[in-house]
C-alpha cells in the first residue's frame, strides 16, 4: 500500500515538474543514456565472427536492462492491480446496496412517468380525435353540394333549408370556419337550385311541346284513317253499286236474250207447224206422225240449248263476245268434242 502511495506521490509530483519520475526506474534509466551514448546508430560486422560477437554481446546487455525492467515493473504494478481489483469488489457490492435502495425509488418513477406519458399520450389522441371529428363535420359540409348533383329542385331546396338550419352546435373553436364553409356550401346549393329550376322549366317546356306534338299527330292520323275509312267505304259502295248495276244490266240483257230466243223458238215452231201442215198434206199418215216427232224433239233441243247459253252467262261470259263463246262451247258439247261433260238431255 505504500509503495503505492509513494509512486502516486512520485508521478504527481513529476506532474507538477512537468515530466514522469519514478524511483524504482531511475537505475535503467540511467544506464539507458549510456546505452544510448554506446550503441545508438552503431553498425556491426556481422559479417565477421568478432563484429557478430560484439553485437550479440550488445543485444544481451541490451535485453538484459529490458526483461529487469519489466521484471520490476510487474513488480510494482503486483499491488496497484491487487487494489485495483479490490476497488472493482467493494465497488460492485456497494454499488448492489445502492441500487436496492435506488431501484424501487428508480421504479415508482418511471411508474409515474409511464402513467404520465400514457395520460398524456391518450391526451394527444382524443384531442386529435376530437379535431378530426370537427374536420370531418365541416368536410362533409363543404361537400355536401357534389351529393346534389342533378338532383331536383326539391331536393336541393330541402338540403339547403336542412343546412341553414344546422346551428354548428359543438365545434368549438372551429365554429367560425364551420360557418364560412356553411355559407359557401349554401351559395353553391343555390346556384344549383336556379340551375335546376331552369333545366326543370325548360324540360316542361319540352314534355308540353311533345304532347301538344304527339296530340296533333295523333288527330292528324286519326282524321286521315278516318278519311281513309270514308274513302274505302265511298270505294266499296261506289264498287257495290257498279256491281249491281251490272248485275242488273247482265239480267236485262239476260232477259232481253231469253225473250229473243223464246221468240225465235216460237217462230221457229210456227213455222214448223206450218211445214208439218204442208207435209201432212202431200204424205202418208204414217210419215206425218214421225215429222211431227221430230220436230217436237228439235223444238226441245233448241230450248235446252238456250237454257245452256243463258247458264253460261250466268257464270260471267257477259262480254261482247259472250254470246259468240258460249254458242261455241254449247255446239262443242254438243258435238262431243269436250270430254267428260254432256247436257242433261238430248240437244
Amino acid at each position: 500500500m505504500n509503495m503505492h502511495v509513494n509512486a502516486r506521490e512520485a508521478i504527481e509530483t513529476a506532474n507538477q515538474n512537468g515530466e514522469i519520475i519514478i524511483p524504482e526506474y531511475r537505475k535503467v534509466e540511467k544506464a539507458l543514456a549510456e546505452l544510448r551514448s554506446r550503441y545508438a546508430n552503431t553498425t556491426f560486422d556481422v559479417t565477421t565472427t568478432k563484429g557478430m560477437q560484439e553485437a550479440k554481446k550488445a543485444r544481451q546487455e541490451v535485453r538484459g536492462y529490458r526483461t529487469s525492467l519489466e521484471a520490476k515493473r510487474k513488480e510494482l504494478k503486483a499491488p496497484a492491480l491487487a487494489y485495483g481489483k479490490a476497488l472493482d469488489t467493494e465497488a460492485k457490492r456497494i454499488t448492489a446496496e445502492l441500487e436496492a435502495l435506488e431501484t424501487p425509488i428508480d421504479t415508482q418513477i418511471k411508474e409515474e412517468e409511464a402513467r404520465k406519458a400514457a395520460e398524456k399520450a391518450e391526451a394527444e389522441r382524443q384531442e386529435r380525435a376530437r379535431i378530426d371529428a370537427h374536420r370531418e363535420r365541416i368536410e362533409s359540409i363543404r361537400n355536401l353540394p357534389l351529393q346534389f348533383i342533378g338532383a331536383s329542385a326539391d331536393r336541393i331546396e330541402r338540403a339547403m333549408d336542412d343546412l341553414m338550419a344546422n346551428t354548428l352546435e359543438g365545434l368549438e373553436e372551429f365554429t367560425s370556419e364551420a360557418a364560412i364553409v356553411r355559407d359557401e356550401a349554401s351559395a353553391k346549393l343555390f346556384d344549383m337550385l336556379s340551375l335546376a329550376k331552369a333545366n326543370e322549366e325548360a324540360n316542361a317546356r319540352l314534355e308540353a311541346e311533345k304532347a301538344e306534338r304527339e296530340a296533333r299527330e295523333k288527330a292528324e292520323a286519326e282524321k286521315r284513317a278516318k278519311e281513309q275509312a270514308e274513302l274505302e267505304e265511298l270505294r266499296r259502295f261506289k264498287a257495290e253499286q257498279e256491281a249491281a248495276k251490272a248485275r242488273e244490266e247482265k239480267e236485262a240483257a239476260m232477259r232481253v236474250h231469253q225473250f229473243e230466243a223464246e221468240q225465235k223458238a216460237a217462230q221457229q215452231n210456227a213455222e214448223a207447224v206450218q211445214a208439218v201442215s204442208e207435209v201432212e198434206a202431200s204424205v202418208p199418215v204414217e210419215e206425218t206422225v214421225e215429222v211431227s216427232a221430230a220436230i217436237e224433239q228439235n223444238s226441245k233441243n233448241i230450248s235446252n240449248r238456250d237454257e245452256a247459253i243463258s247458264d253460261l252467262r250466268a257464270f260471267g261470259l257477259d262480254a261482247d263476245d259472250a254470246e259468240a263463246l258460249a254458242e261455241a262451247l254449247v255446239d262443242a258439247i254438243i258435238d262431243g268434242e269436250i270430254r267428260n261433260v254432256s247436257f242433261n238431255g238430248t240437244i
